[in-house]
C-alpha cells in the first residue's frame, strides 16, 4: 500500500516537472501559416503554405502537448491584436458603422444586453436611425424600404 502512495506521488511529480514542448521548425512553420491571414482556412491549405505533409499535421494534433503549445499561442498572437482591432472598430464606429457603434457602446457600458432601453436589463438587438441616400444618389426615397435602381445594362457602360 505505501510502495502504491509512493508511485502516485511520483507520477505527479513527473507530471508537475515536465518538460516545455519544443516545437520543430516544420511545427513553427504550421503556426506561422495557420496564423497567417492570407492562407485559406483549412489543414491542406495551411500545409501547403508551411510546407509540411498533413499527415504530420494530423499526427501533431494527437499529441497534447503539441496542441497545449498551438492554442497557447495562437491565443498569445490574437491577445497582441485586440487593441489594434479594437482602434479599427471605434475607427468604424466613427465613420457611422451601426454594428461597430453597437460594439463599441457595449464595450464601454453605454449599452447592456438585454435591457428594455438600452441601458439597464433586456434589451437584445440596437436599431440605429441612418439616413437613406436620397434621389441624388439614384434612390427612391418612401415611406417603405429603399427601392434600388435597376441594374445597368451594358449599352450603358
Amino acid at each position: 500500500m505505501r510502495d502504491a502512495h509512493l508511485q502516485r506521488q511520483d507520477d505527479s511529480q513527473s507530471l508537475d516537472q515536465r518538460s516545455p514542448f519544443v516545437p520543430n521548425q516544420q511545427q513553427l512553420r504550421y503556426l506561422r501559416a495557420y496564423l497567417d491571414p492570407s492562407t485559406p482556412a483549412n489543414i491542406k491549405a495551411v500545409a501547403e503554405a508551411a510546407r509540411v505533409n498533413r499527415r504530420n499535421i494530423y499526427r501533431w494534433l494527437d499529441d497534447p502537448n503539441f496542441c497545449e503549445w498551438f492554442a497557447a499561442q495562437c491565443q498569445r498572437v490574437f491577445m497582441h491584436r485586440v487593441p489594434a482591432m479594437w482602434q479599427k472598430c471605434i475607427e468604424l464606429a466613427s465613420a457611422g458603422s451601426p454594428e461597430h457603434i453597437k460594439l463599441v457602446a457595449l464595450r464601454t457600458g453605454e449599452l447592456r444586453p438585454g435591457a428594455e432601453n438600452g441601458r439597464g436589463a433586456g434589451i437584445s438587438q440596437v436599431f440605429i436611425n441612418v439616413p437613406r441616400p436620397g434621389r441624388e444618389h439614384g434612390f427612391v426615397v418612401d415611406v417603405g424600404p429603399a427601392v434600388l435602381p435597376p441594374a445597368p445594362s451594358d449599352e450603358e457602360h
